[in-house]
C-alpha cells in the first residue's frame, strides 16, 4: 500500500494513519513523499516507525518495482508465521497506544520475537518493560514458560540460589533440592529486572 503524505499533516491525521498502519502486520507500507520534503519530527518518527520504505516524487519506478517486491516478500513472509498479528486483545489490553511510537513498537516487538537471542529492554520504572518481554516471549516460537524475576527485591545472599537453585543440604534449611528459576524458564523466557544487581 503506497498513501501520499501531505507535509502539511496534522496529528490527528498521523495517529489515524499510525492507526490503519497497526492494523495489519501483515501489510507493508510504502510512503510517497513531495521532493521538497521538510522536516516534520512527528511526520518523520511516523515514517521511520510504521513503514517499510519511503519514495519521493517524481517517482522513479523501476525503484519502486524493487520495493515492491521486497515489500511483498516480507509480506508473505508475515502471513507465513504461526504466530497471529500483533491485533491480539494480548497487546490491545496492555500496550495501548495507535501514536507512531507505540506503532514502532509493536513492529520491533514482533521483529525480535523471531530472534532467539538475549535482549535489553531498558525504560524507566513503570514504563512496562515486563509487558514488552511478556509480548515478545508470547510472540515467538518459544514453548516454555515465561519467568519473571525481580533481582532488586532478592537479598544478596539469596540470589544466586534463587536463580541456580541449589541441592538438599547444600547450606542450612536447604531440606530439599530447588531448581533455579533460569532452570524452571527451560524452552521459554527469563525476564531479569536488574536495577543493582551485587556480585554472585
Amino acid at each position: 500500500m503506497k498513501p501520499l503524505l501531505n507535509p502539511e499533516i496534522s496529528q490527528a491525521e498521523v495517529t489515524k494513519l499510525a492507526d490503519l498502519c497497526c492494523s495489519s502486520v501483515a501489510m507493508q507500507w510504502i510512503a510517497l513523499v513531495p521532493a521538497t520534503f521538510p522536516q516534520n519530527k512527528t511526520l518523520n518518527e511516523f515514517i521511520s516507525g510504521c513503514f517499510f520504505d519511503y519514495h519521493t516524487l517524481p517517482l522513479d519506478m523501476p525503484r519502486l518495482q524493487i520495493t515492491l517486491g521486497h515489500a511483498l516478500g516480507m509480506a508473505k513472509l508475515a502471513c507465513l508465521a504461526e504466530k497471529p498479528p500483533m491485533v491480539e486483545p494480548f497487546l490491545d489490553h496492555l500496550l495501548v497506544g495507535k501514536n507512531p511510537q507505540m506503532c514502532k513498537l509493536n513492529h520491533d516487538i514482533q521483529k525480535i520475537a523471531a530472534v532467539n537471542a538475549p535482549v535489553l529492554i531498558r525504560g524507566e520504572s513503570g514504563t512496562g518493560k515486563e509487558l514488552v518481554a511478556r509480548a515478545i516471549h508470547h510472540y515467538s516460537q518459544r514453548q516454555g514458560p515465561f519467568e519473571a524475576v525481580n533481582c532488586a527485591a532478592l537479598p544478596p545472599s539469596l540470589i544466586q540460589s534463587e536463580l541456580f537453585g541449589h541441592e538438599k543440604g547444600a547450606f542450612t534449611g536447604a531440606a530439599r533440592r530447588k531448581i533455579g528459576r533460569i532452570e524452571a524458564a527451560s524452552g521459554g523466557t527469563i525476564f531479569l529486572l536488574v536495577l543493582f544487581l551485587p556480585y554472585l
